[in-house]
């Protein structure tokens, strides 16, 4: 029978699950075993690490395949890619994807492509470094080459961060990457291409979780950036998008605006995680899930046209928030949309991406950011952007 597979089953792809039984597709959960949230919603299971993309291969000769998915997080995206060019799936192809999940690879074609990046080098051993630290200044920014987003990535103040932090990030073998680290905006992009088309480019605002300054607690849109920012990074993160190849899938870019220069952090083959699908889905008018999955099964997607009607921000939740106020709140406020995701507190712990303690989100959404951070705060939820 005709299927669709998902790689993962976490709360970042819930959506992919309701939006194929809302369009009729039967869908297969590739997954690790475990009380993942979304393993309940899948019409079958396929038990299979989506890390080792020749084991989901061989897990995936016995279905009948129309497309592959994912979101939110890069762990499926390599697998998703193998399957892609495997079977002439529509969405991101073998060699594209891997570049999700190979950092020195990524920078160096980005480079190669005139894509502005911060400037990067590609340390070995502890004495590059050290003269990592010489060469790109007094604050450096450290990851594994082979990462998801956020994760691994370290903020190196000092010499002796810098040889602390390349030992811990090269322990398991690991290359390891230094950039430039620079004082600026952080802000991103959502994108679907179809085709090697372009058919969204949303610039959003990140919120910053306070505790860390390199993960997000929450976005915003519209982005309070200039028109000539935003042009640029539009122009910057198509560059970045052709450059990779990446396409027939969505794409999420992590951008720095410093002295007016705006380059790519970032850039991924799959939706932006922490509620940005719901987010965008708001902003554009569709469900976000529902255009990822037309880009996997190859059915046609307009283009989007945003005419800056709807404001929004989406907050994620934690254990820590007053959830009983927000909830109670919140039933009396209209305008927020409010979602706890069904998981175990084992599951909760060990997290699943920057806020992988997240119970759910708060999504406001009015006619002006004003009105959307007014009605968080009447739930007890501050922001400020």
């Amino acid at each position: 029978m005709e299927s669709i597979m998902i790689l993962g089953a976490g709360r970042g792809q819930i959506g992919l699950y309701e939006a194929c039984a809302r369009m009729g597709i039967r869908t297969i959960a590739a997954s690790i075993e475990g009380k993942y949230p979304a393993l309940e919603l899948a019409d079958e299971r396929c038990i299979v690490d989506i890390s080792d993309p020749c084991n989901v291969l061989r897990s995936s000769t016995s279905y009948e395949l129309v497309g592959v998915a994912t979101s939110c997080m890069d762990t499926g995206v390599e697998a998703q890619g193998l399957l892609n060019s495997e079977y002439s799936l529509s969405g991101v192809s073998y060699d594209s994807a891997k570049l999700c999940f190979d950092k020195e690879a990524l920078y160096g074609l980005l480079d190669r492509a005139g894509v502005p990046i911060p400037k990067t080098v590609v340390l070995r051993t502890e004495q590059d470094a050290i003269e990592a630290w010489d060469r790109l200044g007094d604050t450096l920014v450290l990851k594994q080459s082979r990462s998801q987003g956020s994760k691994g990535v370290c903020i190196a103040r000092s010499i002796e961060d810098v040889t602390e932090y390349f030992r811990l990030l090269s322990e398991s073998g690991q290359t390891v990457i230094a950039q430039e680290y620079a004082d600026g905006v952080e802000f991103g992009a959502q994108a679907l291409v179809q085709n090697g088309e372009v058919r969204l480019f949303l610039i959003h605002g990140d919120l910053m979780d306070a505790s860390n300054s390199v993960l997000p607690r929450g976005h915003f849109y519209p982005c309070l950036l200039n028109s000539d920012v935003k042009n640029e990074a539009a122009r910057v993160g198509v560059m970045a998008i052709k450059a990779c190849k990446f396409d027939n899938c969505a794409v999420n870019i992590d951008f720095k605006l410093n002295k007016g220069l705006v380059s790519v952090l970032e850039l991924t083959a799959r939706a932006g995680a922490n509620g940005l699908p719901e987010m965008v889905g708001k902003v554009i008018g569709r469900n976000y899930y529902e255009e990822i999955v037309k880009l996997a099964v190859g059915e046609g997607i307009r283009s989007c046209r945003i005419d800056g009607s709807v404001a929004a921000i989406i907050m994620m939740l934690g254990k820590d928030d007053p959830l009983e106020q927000v909830m109670e709140k919140a039933e009396r406020i209209g305008g927020i949309e409010l979602r706890f995701y069904n998981v175990c507190d084992q599951y909760a712990n060990q997290g699943q991406g920057p806020m992988g303690n997240s119970v759910g989100y708060a999504l406001a959404t009015a006619n002006t950011l004003k009105e959307c951070i007014s009605l968080l705060s009447s739930i007890g939820i501050e922001v400020q952007l």
